[in-house]
């Protein structure tokens, strides 16, 4: 049962078709990053993520990160061009595409092309909300945000045209609420799932070892 829960749960709520509707383009500000050269790929480092990587992020799996950039490279750019910092948004743009990742404190740095980064946005819009509120339109209406594309791609200049509803910051923090709640009743599943799997484990070793006795 617990299962389940952590199988089919997934963030939802009601769009209320009165919120005012705002382009994504006016509450934040939309672009991708400065271009990494095969020939600068190092063995170890500053994880470089790609889109497969914000997939395993999106749907949190443990990443395998398989490409590295230095720390003075990184470092370089943070300081001419800036980097993703813990609240800002990357979203998959081309392949698997509309996949969003809600940055966290990590240090990283993402591959041009493949993933639109959403930053300094606007202090009246919660950003779990959203980053929530991408999620739910990209999974229900991709098509129409990569329509008329010349390839199956998500361009800056589409995402910052796209329209999307928003209610008053006090209504964004009561949904965000709600939905981290559930979260946690998530979270208590996939605890319950690994006690009873140890338990399981436990006594199949304790038969096992009864057996050879």
């Amino acid at each position: 049962g617990a299962q389940k829960v952590v199988d089919n749960w997934k963030p939802t709520f009601t769009i209320n078709p009165n919120w005012e509707k705002v382009k994504l383009g006016n509450v934040c500000d939309i672009k991708s990053s400065k271009r990494i050269y095969q020939n600068e790929y190092v063995e170890k480092g500053i994880p470089f993520y790609r889109t497969k990587e914000i997939v395993e992020l999106h749907q949190n799996k443990e990443i395998t990160t398989e490409l590295f950039i230095s720390l003075e490279k990184y470092n370089n750019i943070k300081e001419k061009y800036g980097v993703p910092q813990k609240g800002d948004i990357l979203i998959s743009a081309v392949g698997t595409i509309g996949m969003t990742w809600l940055v966290d404190d990590r240090c990283f740095y993402f591959k041009d092309g493949n993933l639109l980064w959403l930053s300094k946005i606007k202090s009246d819009i919660s950003t779990k909300f959203l980053y929530l509120l991408l999620d739910k339109m990209f999974f229900y209406n991709k098509e129409k945000y990569i329509n008329g594309a010349a390839y199956n791609a998500l361009t800056i200049i589409q995402m910052k045209q796209i329209e999307i509803p928003l209610p008053p910051l006090d209504e964004q923090k009561a949904i965000v609420a709600k939905i981290e709640q559930e979260e946690q009743y998530v979270d208590a599943c996939k605890k319950l799932i690994e006690i009873n799997q140890q338990k399981i484990s436990n006594k199949i070793n304790s038969i096992w070892n009864n057996n050879n006795e």
